[in-house]
């Protein structure tokens, strides 16, 4: 698959720590998947803070310097703001950008949570789980 891509997450990954046992579906945690934070317009915030309630999770693969993803993003977010289930429903930005400055201006056009420019490791997993790859 190539960016953009959104994935909804099984509904049944707990907010729990990596050593918490695997959810009833044999998935993992929220928590092994995105680490401990994430990147608010705020700053970082515990995961349980952040996706806490939320009963849909969707991962938003993306980076500045993919052109569907530069038209796609203002529409993702335009149909995010005008949505009636953002109480229930969380976005978050999985980054492939190249470097901080890049991801903190494309960041900026967003309404929605990301998982912070450093957890690379983390992105690189979950790009790895999901399929993603993109095309410069």
């Amino acid at each position: 698959m190539t960016l953009p891509m959104t994935l909804p997450l099984p509904l049944t990954l707990p907010l729990t720590s990596a050593s918490a046992p695997p959810s009833a579906s044999g998935g993992a945690g929220l928590a092994d998947l995105l680490g401990d934070t994430l990147l608010t317009k705020e700053g970082e915030v515990p995961l349980n803070m952040a996706l806490g309630g939320k009963k849909h999770v969707m991962l938003y693969f993306s980076a500045h310097w993919c052109p569907p993803c530069k038209q796609y993003t203002p529409e993702l977010a335009k149909a995010y703001a005008a949505s009636t289930k953002q109480a229930e429903t969380a976005i978050v930005f999985v980054s492939s950008d190249r470097d901080q400055k890049s991801f903190d201006s494309y960041y900026a056009e967003m309404p929605f949570y990301a998982l912070p420019f450093g957890a690379r490791d983390e992105a690189a997993s979950l790009g790895e789980k999901y399929g993603v790859k993109g095309q410069p």
